[in-house]
């Protein structure tokens, strides 16, 4: 069998290359194309987080329970305290933060009545319980209310915030300023006011997951206004404590 190794995966080899960067336990991938003698690859990927490697025992015991719609018991670790915190939920859908490579599972609380999302890499020790009837009806609850997510908090139930930012693009020679806030933009509306300015307004359920975002286009915004007062405060002062260090 040993030496038939390379023989049985000649005709997958493009695959394994491919799946070996993308996939819970791509890491097997790895090793079959090391042992296989294959180590080139066509594929070139820009950004590869191998540390989910670590995670991906609980990543399939997790997408085995949301498979098989069933509850799940683990505990949840952090950086913060060392003492584990015990949780029981229904798993409903993985996410990727695609910029920073973190894997959140997004789950339901029967206990406490709501959605909540907890970093994979914070969770250890999973056990597969029971199935739970309600599981597609809380998979649609949480499709409705993650499209109106910016990042993973999924907020309260019927609670959106409102935000509007009016933004001066040069349409002649910054166009792609546009189709960024367009393509970056997500469910959010952009309307034409004035020559060479721009509307901006979303509804989400956690204004302060936008600020990374917004803080991109200082030096753009004319006005930024919404629902969450604290965040826009915050966000304006900082951009005049900013500024003063430089007038200094």
């Amino acid at each position: 069998m040993t030496q038939d190794f390379p023989n049985i995966f000649n005709n997958l080899i493009t695959p394994v290359h491919y799946f070996e960067n993308i996939t819970p336990a791509g890491v097997l991938g790895y090793f079959i194309r090391r042992d296989s003698g294959q180590n080139h690859s066509p594929f070139s990927f820009r950004h590869l987080f191998t540390s989910h490697t670590l995670d991906d025992e609980v990543f399939i015991n997790i997408l085995t329970a949301i498979q098989e719609k069933k509850m799940v018991h683990f505990e949840t670790y952090s950086s913060r305290s060392k003492n584990p915190f015990r949780q029981t939920i229904l798993p409903l859908r993985v996410a990727i933060n695609v910029k920073h490579g973190r894997r959140y599972l997004l789950a339901y609380n029967k206990r406490k009545h709501n959605f909540f999302s907890f970093r994979l890499d914070y969770i250890k020790n999973v056990h597969i319980l029971e199935e739970n009837p309600d599981f597609d009806k809380r998979l649609t609850e949480l499709e409705t209310r993650f499209s109106s997510s910016w990042g993973i908090f999924l907020g309260r139930k019927n609670h959106l915030e409102q935000l509007e930012m009016v933004i001066s693009i040069n349409e002649s020679t910054e166009a792609y300023v546009l189709t960024r806030l367009k393509r970056e933009g997500k469910h959010g509306t952009i309307e034409k006011v004035a020559d060479n300015t721009f509307v901006y307004r979303i509804e989400v359920t956690d204004t302060q997951e936008m600020v990374p975002w917004l803080r991109t286009f200082i030096g753009r915004i004319i006005s930024i206004k919404g629902s969450n007062q604290q965040v826009i405060k915050q966000f304006t002062d900082d951009i005049m404590h900013m500024a003063a260090m430089y007038e200094e």
